[in-house]
Order: structure tokens, then C-alpha cells, then sequence
């Protein structure tokens, strides 16, 4: 699963707001907020690097949850 490369949905429309993320689908009508962590996450699903990847980047960046 780890070697598996995630791409964001392009559907959704973005709003930025202090770092946070407020996605809105026009499919369905809804509204999502994500956190500037569930942020960071959106934007790394480029659909160029692999989960495993994306898991070694957070650990770099949060080292102290690593563990958690």
C-alpha cells in the first residue's frame, strides 16, 4: 500500500485561509474543512509521490509524533 501514488480529486474547488484548506464540490454540494495538517496531506496527493513517501515527509516535518 505504502508504494501506492494518490492524486487529489481536480473536481474540488480550493480556498485557502491562513493555511487551512476549504473545499467545496460542486458535485455534491459540499463543503469540507481540513486543518493545515489534513492540508499539507491534500496537497502532497500531487499524484507524483507515493504514500510511503508522503508518510516519511510528515515524520520529517511532526518528528515529535512520530511515535503517536
Amino acid at each position: 500500500m505504502l508504494d501506492k501514488v494518490p492524486s487529489s480529486k481536480s473536481s474540488f474547488e480550493l480556498e485557502e485561509i491562513d493555511g487551512e484548506l476549504l473545499l467545496y464540490s460542486p458535485e455534491s454540494t459540499r463543503s469540507i474543512y481540513m486543518n493545515s495538517t489534513a492540508s499539507i496531506i491534500w496537497r502532497l496527493c500531487d499524484g507524483k509521490i507515493t504514500i510511503g513517501e508522503i508518510v516519511e515527509l510528515l515524520q520529517e516535518a511532526f518528528p515529535e509524533a512520530k511515535d503517536s
